[in-house]
C-alpha cells in the first residue's frame, strides 16, 4: 500500500519545532507535522 507524498508505511511525516517562535509572548513555539502547523503561545 502506498501513501502520498512516497512515505512508506511505517515512515513518519517530518517533525519540526521551533520554540520562541512569537516575539511578544512569554513562552511559545510552532509545531509542524507534515503540512499541520499548530501555533502555541503563553503569556
Amino acid at each position: 500500500m502506498s501513501r502520498s507524498g512516497g512515505r512508506a508505511p511505517d515512515e513518519l511525516r517530518p517533525l519540526d519545532l521551533k520554540p520562541g517562535y512569537l516575539d511578544f509572548a512569554e513562552g511559545s513555539a510552532l509545531v509542524t507535522w507534515g503540512r499541520t502547523r499548530v501555533l502555541c503561545a503563553a503569556t
